[in-house]
């Protein structure tokens, strides 16, 4: 799921809030969720298959955060509940 509008008037409205997104889901049914992106980068769209290394988007400040100063929120569900992300990042970059 490839968000590139950033509604976001300053409201809590559904959907808005993390601004310019990107989503990713994975064969092991994981969803991964980046907000607050300044823009998606080229190329991506909804239902291309990602490969590693491949830059998804940009840091920002979009949605909710709009007026912050740029940052990532990353959020990890395995089927429908939150899961730290950090075990799944340190065992990624430690392959890397």
């Amino acid at each position: 799921n490839v968000d590139v509008t950033d509604t976001w008037g300053g409201e809590a409205a559904s959907g808005d809030l993390g601004g310019i997104t990107v989503s990713l889901r994975t064969s092991a049914d994981e969803r991964w969720y980046f907000a607050h992106l300044d823009r998606v980068a080229s190329g991506i769209e909804e239902g291309l298959e990602v490969t590693a290394g491949q830059p998804l988007g940009y840091v920002g400040d979009s949605g909710n955060a709009r007026g912050t100063p740029p940052h990532l929120h990353l959020s990890r569900f395995v089927g429908d509940i939150a899961a730290n992300p950090y075990h799944a990042l340190a065992v990624a970059c430690a392959d890397g």
